[in-house]
């Protein structure tokens, strides 16, 4: 039963990863935004956590040091949705600066970072399910005020992406 929990948030942090990767898609087009192909590069290392930590569950393999790299790699979801909302945020008051979002995001910041560290300390009683389920939304938070911060950009646009690498299972 375990495992089938732990498959099920494996998918769904692939899921959370896609999610992530479809927004980032929306760009601000200035010099200082942080390209695609950088923001997938950093989505894949983290994707390439969760296929492990299916894998391991699939082969019966799991072990603390699988549940833990599985729980960082959702931090690191976490972390990049947040560094594209900064980015954001960057674009849009270097001709607004007056403007903010209408929520606090320094103090959602902190009450999830306070959360996380929290399950990941607690580790041996830390839920998978209950770490993806903050994960997912703060990552949901931060594209909404993103999204929502973009829109106060002129001439912004959905990339096609900026340099990603070819599938390699095409040349098979």
């Amino acid at each position: 039963m375990l495992a089938l929990i732990l498959l099920k948030r494996a998918k769904d942090a692939i899921g959370l990863a896609s999610t992530i990767m479809t927004g980032a898609q929306l760009r601000a087009q200035t010099p200082s935004e942080i390209s695609l192909n950088t923001i997938d590069q950093t989505v894949r290392m983290y994707v390439s956590t969760f296929v492990k930590t299916a894998e391991d569950t699939y082969h019966r393999k799991v072990n603390k040091a699988t549940v833990l790299s599985f729980l960082c790699a959702l931090q690191g979801l976490a972390a990049v949705s947040h560094i594209l909302f900064e980015d954001a945020l960057a674009s849009v008051r270097s001709i607004q600066p007056d403007y903010s979002p209408k929520r606090d995001v320094e103090a959602i910041n902190r009450d999830y970072q306070q959360e996380i560290q929290c399950l990941i300390n607690k580790f041996g009683e830390a839920s998978t399910t209950e770490a993806l389920e903050k994960v997912s939304s703060y990552v949901a938070i931060m594209t909404t005020l993103r999204t929502s911060t973009l829109a106060h950009v002129s001439g912004r646009n959905i990339a096609a992406c900026d340099a990603a690498p070819p599938d390699d299972r095409q040349n098979e």
